[in-house]
């Protein structure tokens, strides 16, 4: 009893404490309280006297108006820019300065560019939206559509930090009098007009199914799954997701699905309705296998064959099956296909070695650890720019990346290889994916094409910042 009368007492103190003394402090809970006291080296306790209670605050009420006087002049710098970048031609602008050139970009595109510069400046005085470049070209975009908006800029006022919480609520004041799913918030972020279009059809109340230029015809239900598809999906992704969940699959099933070339392509959509049906109808499956089966498919019957000349010369002719149908396969046979495929593809090292250029993208190194202490690690990302290359990788880490020496050869993608070197060990950890004309990152796979731990993605993302990669929602 006296145990749990002492925990009353103390809990009762901790309280009268932080009633009293913490209010200022904007902290929620006697944990945050405490924590900023050890970060700014004040006594972790709480019995203190009215002294050093007047030293915390004082030194909080400091800090506050330092941070204020930061963002300030922070702002107050780029509504100059802002108002320069106007003012100026292209021969004053420092092309080194990404959010310089989008300005000047925009300014010089624009319909109305006096209202652009009314709008770029009421935004930077209220809200972040233009502190990431995706967001700027986003706002630009947005004041192309000023005869549609339903409300003025300036009745709107932000009601969070978040820059991405932002640029939604933005959105949804400005454009749309229903919900729309945040997901098609990328229409702005990627400057898609046809996927803008889809945005404003569904704000007005308007059902995705009659949307102009849909690459699927989709049913009522198919409709109501896209518009609840998941916030990470990207749009051509959730009519994917759509499909799938309208046709029986489970969300494993669709994230499985979303994490091929499906996700992207809709390139004879009557075949691939017949092929989701087939992995849906399979629920043994396991879905780790449905990646290299629509990769399999995918090269029977669409992917021009090559054949190696005599003098050297490569010709191209049809694809090995290009009337397949999945009438009649089973998983079992499927499978064993895929396998043969595989082994194939690790045999074709004869004669023809395909070799491209460089893409515009650039690799990437990251060290960690400190080699004095011998525990020093060197993550890199490169690219691989011959057929041999894909081979080895395919054999290494057992899929089928081989398969891509010919889109790489043709500039529609490219495949990069992440791999860790301690001391003199070099591992192969993942193979990248990259898709040249949105430079979105689609896939990243390692050994049997096991999926990326956290450590990996976190790589990822360094690799995708320094490149302005977008970050596909499922690798």
């Amino acid at each position: 009893m006296a145990k749990k009368k002492l925990k009353s007492k103390t809990a009762q103190s901790l309280r009268e404490v932080m009633t009293r003394h913490a209010w200022y402090l904007r902290c929620r809970t006697e944990a945050d309280y405490l924590h900023w006291c050890r970060n700014n080296g004040f006594s972790g306790s709480l019995n203190k006297s009215e002294q050093q209670r007047r030293n915390e605050q004082q030194c909080f009420i400091n800090k506050n108006i330092l941070e204020k006087l930061k963002t300030h002049n922070r702002q107050k710098n780029r509504a100059r820019q802002i108002q320069d970048v106007y003012e100026k031609n292209l021969d004053f602008i420092n092309t080194d300065d990404t959010f310089s050139m989008i300005l000047h970009a925009g300014f010089r595109k624009s319909r109305e560019p006096e209202f652009l510069l009314e709008s770029l400046l009421y935004l930077e005085s209220i809200s972040d939206l233009l502190e990431g470049a995706d967001y700027i070209k986003g706002v630009i975009r947005l004041c192309e559509y000023r005869q549609q908006w339903y409300q003025t800029l300036h009745g709107w006022q932000a009601k969070s930090h978040n820059q991405k919480r932002q640029f939604s609520d933005l959105l949804r004041f400005l454009l749309a009098k229903y919900p729309v799913p945040l997901f098609m918030d990328e229409a702005w972020r990627n400057d898609n007009s046809l996927h803008q279009s889809w945005f404003m059809h569904i704000g007005k109340g308007n059902n995705i199914r009659t949307a102009q230029k849909l690459p699927v015809l989709l049913t009522k239900k198919m409709a109501h799954y896209f518009i609840k598809a998941p916030d990470r999906c990207t749009i051509r992704g959730a009519l994917r997701w759509a499909q799938v969940l309208a046709l029986g699959g489970d969300q494993r099933t669709a994230e499985a699905v979303l994490a091929t070339r499906l996700s992207t392509s809709f390139k004879d959509e009557d075949f691939w309705l017949s092929v989701l049906r087939f992995l849906i109808n399979s629920p043994m499956l396991d879905i780790e296998q449905i990646n290299p089966i629509v990769d399999y498919i995918w090269h029977q019957r669409f992917e021009n064959q090559e054949v190696h000349l005599e003098n050297g010369g490569i010709q191209l002719i049809e694809p090995a099956q290009p009337n397949m149908t999945m009438h009649g396969r089973t998983v079992a046979s499927l499978l064993r296909q895929v396998h043969q495929w595989h082994r194939q593809l690790g045999r074709e090292t004869q004669g023809g070695e395909l070799q491209w250029g460089q893409s515009k993208i650039n690799g990437f190194v990251f060290q960690e650890g400190q080699e004095r202490k011998n525990s020093s690690k060197t993550w890199r990302i490169r690219e691989l720019r011959s057929s041999k290359e894909l081979n080895t990788e395919g054999r290494a880490m057992q899929h089928c990346v081989a398969s891509y020496a010919r889109s790489c050869h043709a500039g529609r993608t490219s495949i990069w290889t992440l791999e860790l070197q301690e001391k003199t060990e070099v591992a192969k950890m993942l193979t990248l994916e990259v898709a040249q004309s949105t430079k979105l990152i689609v896939q990243a796979r390692g050994l049997r094409n096991r999926v990326a731990t956290t450590k990996e993605l976190n790589i990822i993302r360094r690799w995708a910042l320094q490149e302005s990669l977008q970050f596909g929602a499922y690798i």
